[in-house]
This record gives C-alpha cells, sequence and structure tokens, in this order.
C-alpha cells in the first residue's frame, strides 16, 4: 500500500474495499503499532457485520493512543 491510498483511506474509510482490507492486514503484519492500520481493518469487519469485528475492535483499542477517535 502506498502513501496516497493509506491517506484515502484515512480519509473516506467507509469506501474500504476487500483489496485495501488485504493491503491493511499486511500493514498491521509489518507494523503492529499502526494504531490506523488496526481502526480501519476493524471499521472494515464492522461494517460487513463479520464474526471478527469483535476481536478486531477489541486489537485496534488495546493499539489505540485515543480510544476516543476509535470510537467516532
Amino acid at each position: 500500500m502506498n502513501k496516497d491510498n493509506f491517506i484515502k483511506l484515512i480519509q473516506q474509510p467507509g469506501h474500504i474495499s476487500m483489496h485495501d482490507l488485504e493491503a491493511l492486514e499486511e500493514m498491521v503484519r509489518v507494523f503492529p503499532y499502526c494504531s490506523l492500520a488496526h481502526m480501519l481493518s476493524s471499521k472494515y469487519h464492522y461494517d460487513q457485520a463479520d464474526m471478527l469485528a469483535s476481536q478486531k475492535l477489541r486489537k485496534a483499542a488495546a493499539y489505540s493512543v485515543n480510544r476516543d477517535t476509535l470510537k467516532k
């Protein structure tokens, strides 16, 4: 994932595709302390009503600097 795609996902978190999710999961694997990648990944799973949504949300909360941002 390049910088422009990542910024686009931050600005429009409701438009995450499956391809974007794969890139985010790779980013989480390579950079585990990137809280934005965790938040965007959990947002995708939450929007899709995925069974992993609560697990991803808990992990994003653990890495989050500001949980109010995660709540929004």
